[in-house]
């Protein structure tokens, strides 16, 4: 039979929410302080207080970080073994799985945090380096995946209503966002993801599934996945993942009685997220940091838009990512899913494990439907179709036997009558309606018309103010340009009367020597003229013997005040020319 995840199915569907649990892990070296330091610890782990308020409760199913509580579905503490893992969350599991339910278990959490140690158990090195001499301590260290698949076998020998059964294991490896099958590392090339749009899912083309009859063949090939995964050793890990693994095993299983199901076992185990000044990866490991970080970032985001409250009107990045495409069924699809987030204990990392826990606080919101896979070969259909026709034929029958009576064909002509009445109140009720409407339709334009109208008289308003302002600016710049002229006028004025008052400054200056010229000459003059007159009144007074008087002595004199008068009148002459100047 070819295998379908969606396949015909009697079973309603029901919804169930995802299932969240919490394991801590304890320190890696005795010298490494944990969360749990500074504290009281019972024996039996059951409660835990710290400095930093890190407190965890088994009974109640508690965690409080931060003082805030996060009540989850499980909380395994630092010292949880295997074996008790796998009896809280494998066995239950492995019980829906055989009831025909897909069933998805995946861990996630930073690097570092015992993702892996949980899936898987111990990393094949170091089982062969601590574990080789003891068996049984071997088998203690199994993680969820052999233990499941050795639970499976063992259903399966000890079921007796069981009579065929077929078990498909495959295994795909998301490096960096390629595709590789671990099975056939030959094949990887081939691989593509393809999309069912019918039953709306993604599938691996290609991919390789191998057929698996014993325990020892199963451990095989969970050997053969681990030497062929992508690891490398890191600042915090010494085997840190570098890829996320899906491993996928599924089961066909046909009863005594004909009734074939099918279902989907699914481990998935998610690389940590990384902060890269604590790795200390450069390089390729960078680079496939990077990838790593990517993808579980458009994880978280698919989680939140499942989570949210419309998540009907939310877009969900399934699309983003290889990884998501994988995870589509498990998260809000056909699956029973439980999800273990992986926190450090230590107080170096607090920050991501705040981080983990808003994680599975979003996840526990996330709904999915899971229904139980029932397959029906071409027998088993024509069979449910006979079935069907009986039973049809048998209502149908029925049905004919129940003659009406008159009672009943008046009760029913009532009945008609009273729906023909309010038929015709709901016609009146919707013309009425229809009045309404259009009354308020043209209300609503006149109102839209008047505010239109209200609107253009305040436009018109503002263009005439804005013309307003356009002329009172052009006649300010008008006025500004006759001052700026006036301006220029002034100035060249100014300047005209500075020359023209250098200019007389120099004639002044000509003048001022021309009139002290005249004055000395003036002066030489008046001299020579009392000197003539000198000798003129010597000359007389020998002519006339000396022999004259004090009279005659005085009318000698006017002369020389006429000559005096005369020098006043050139002096005069000189102002009055100068102050006509």
């Amino acid at each position: 039979q070819v295998w379908s995840p969606c396949p015909i199915s009697r079973s309603s569907k029901m919804a169930e929410r995802i299932k969240v649990y919490i394991r801590i892990r304890p320190s890696v070296s005795p010298d490494s302080r944990d969360l749990r330091s500074d504290s009281s610890t019972t024996s039996d782990d059951s409660a835990v207080s710290a400095k930093c308020n890190f407190e965890y409760t088994i009974e109640e199913r508690k965690l409080r970080l931060r003082s805030k509580h996060y009540e989850l579905d499980g909380i395994f503490p630092p010292s949880t073994q295997q074996s008790a893992v796998y009896d809280k969350l494998g066995r239950d599991e492995i019980e829906t799985f055989f009831q025909g339910f897909n069933t998805t278990i995946f861990a996630y959490g930073q690097t570092g945090s015992g993702k892996s140690h949980t899936i898987f158990g111990p990393h094949e090195n170091a089982i062969d380096a601590a574990l080789e001499k003891e068996r049984l301590q071997r088998v203690n260290a199994y993680g969820l995946v052999p233990r499941c698949y050795i639970a499976v076998f063992q259903r399966l020998q000890t079921k007796s209503n069981i009579c065929k059964y077929q078990i498909d294991l495959s295994c795909v490896e998301v490096y960096n966002t390629v595709l590789r099958d671990l099975f056939n590392p030959n094949n990887s090339a081939r691989l593509r993801i393809r999309e069912d749009i019918k039953n709306k899912f993604f599938f691996v083309e290609n991919l390789s599934q191998e057929s698996v009859e014993s325990v020892e063949e199963m451990l095989l090939f969970i050997k053969r996945i681990e030497m062929n995964r992508a690891v490398c050793s890191t600042n915090m890990n010494e085997n840190s993942s570098r890829s996320h693994i899906i491993l996928q095993l599924r089961l066909i299983q046909q009863s005594l009685s004909g009734e074939t199901k099918q279902s989907l076992l699914t481990f998935v185990d998610l690389a940590g997220s990384e902060m890269v000044r604590k790795t200390g990866t450069e390089g390729l490991r960078l680079k496939e940091a990077g990838h790593i970080n990517g993808s579980l970032s458009t994880l978280s985001r698919c989680i939140d838009g499942l989570s949210s409250k419309n998540k009907n009107n939310v877009y969900i990045p399934f699309r983003d990512s290889n990884l998501t495409k994988l995870l589509k069924v498990s998260l809000g699809g056909n699956c029973r899913t439980s999800l273990i987030v992986c926190v450090s204990g230590e107080r170096q990392h607090k920050e991501e494990t705040y981080s983990s826990l808003r994680f599975a606080t979003r996840a526990l919101c996330v709904q999915n439907q899971p229904t139980i896979n029932k397959v029906l070969d071409a027998q088993q259909l024509h069979l449910e179709n006979v079935r069907l026709k009986d039973e049809v034929e048998r209502l149908q029958a029925k049905l004919n036997e129940q003659q009406p009576t008159d009672d009943l064909q008046a009760v029913l002509a009532k009945r008609e009558s009273e729906l023909e009445d309010k038929a015709q109140q709901i016609e009146r009720l919707n013309g009425m309606l229809d009045d309404l409407q259009w009354k308020l339709d043209k209300s609503a334009n006149a109102a839209a018309e008047e505010d239109n109208m209200k609107l253009k008289q305040s436009v018109s308003r503002l263009e005439i103010e804005l013309q307003r302002e356009v002329h009172s600016n052009a006649v300010m710049q008008q006025k500004l340009n006759d001052l700026q002229l006036s301006y220029s006028d002034m100035m060249m004025k100014q300047l005209a009367m500075e020359n023209e008052c250098k200019q007389d400054g120099d004639i002044l200056k000509e003048d001022d020597v021309t009139v002290s010229l005249l004055g000395s000459q003036a002066r030489r003059h008046a001299n020579d003229t009392v000197l003539v007159d000198r000798d003129v009144q010597t000359e007389a007074e020998d002519d006339r013997d000396v022999d004259m008087n004090e009279d005659d002595l005085r009318l000698l004199t006017p002369p020389a005040t006429v000559v005096t008068h005369s020098m006043c009148s050139v002096f005069s002459i000189c102002n009055l020319f100068k102050r006509s100047r």
